[in-house]
């Protein structure tokens, strides 16, 4: 826990000191509940994938990547302990993970890195123009942070799982360190 609280204080601090624009953190920088999202990226199989798509049912979206060190996968591995917790009250929900790092996350790897959490959250990747439309309807921050040669870059990324209502809207969203059991709790009060 102690790591993942630094990590945090790295993500949200680095910017500062690099000259770096700031992650979305602050609550005026969070879109307001009930906003539309936008989301056209495609799936692990090239389709186009809209958020009318997924009109009825619950969205758990998470921005994150496949070379990402610690908060990724720590919150992949929570949305698939969701799934568990929640048994059939599951079906009605969606969960999806964003790569912010198209370069370097092809489809093929991201469907196989999501399958080693729970294979019923959708990966989703798009190009430079749609995925910076759909992060910023989702009030979601990222950028590159140049490493020692040009394919070690890590990405800094805003670390929230924004829930999506069946309309549409924005209805919630929370930090990447929730707890699974609040999170559980929340979601089983929502989709009944």
């Amino acid at each position: 826990m102690l790591r993942r609280a630094f990590l945090k204080l790295y993500v949200l601090t680095l910017p500062a000191f690099l000259g770096l624009p700031r992650l979305a953190q602050a609550e005026e920088d969070v879109p307001l509940a009930g906003a539309r999202i936008f989301l056209e990226l495609s799936d692990e199989h090239g389709r186009t994938v809209h958020d009318t798509d997924f009109t009825g049912r619950w969205l758990l979206v998470f921005f994150g990547y496949r070379s990402c060190p610690d908060i990724c996968p720590t919150t992949l591995f929570e949305i698939a302990q969701l799934l568990k917790a929640l048994g059939p009250k599951a079906e009605k929900i969606q969960p999806i993970v964003v790569s912010v790092d198209p370069d370097r996350d092809s489809a093929k790897q991201l469907r196989e890195y999501v399958d080693s959490f729970d294979p019923r959250i959708l990966p989703l990747r798009g190009n430079a123009d749609q995925l910076a439309k759909t992060a910023k309807s989702f009030g979601i921050s990222y950028f590159k942070i140049p490493g020692t040669s040009p394919d070690s870059y890590t990405i800094a990324h805003s670390a929230f799982i924004t829930l999506v209502g069946p309309e549409g809207g924005i209805a919630g969203r929370f930090s990447a360190d929730v707890n699974v059991d609040e999170l559980t709790s929340k979601m089983k009060k929502l989709v009944g």
